[in-house]
């Protein structure tokens, strides 16, 4: 099958289309999983799991998992992780 390279898509998220992330192993032996997809360009993936990539084609689901600029502007500093500190009592065993 051929994906379209959305806005915000990885290529794990072009992979899993096809029913399985190995998918991406199959994508372009050029690749690497972190490059970015190349907007409106088909990649041919491999179906590997014919019900769940029927169902992604069935429901029209196309996943775009990374965030774009205007998703990243909501984030703040004090978000997340970053915002938390462990004591120094803290003890792991």
């Amino acid at each position: 099958m051929e994906a379209a390279a959305l806005e915000g898509q990885s290529f794990l998220d072009i992979a899993i289309q096809g029913g399985s992330l190995e998918n991406i192993l199959q994508i372009d032996p050029n690749i690497s999983i972190t490059d970015e997809p190349v907007i409106g360009k088909n990649y041919n993936v491999l179906v590997e799991n014919a019900p769940i990539s029927n169902y992604y084609q069935r429901n029209q689901i196309e996943p775009a998992t990374a965030l774009s600029d205007s998703d990243t502007s909501i984030i703040t500093p004090d978000d997340g992780i970053g915002a938390m500190s462990i004591e120094n009592t803290f003890i792991i065993r």
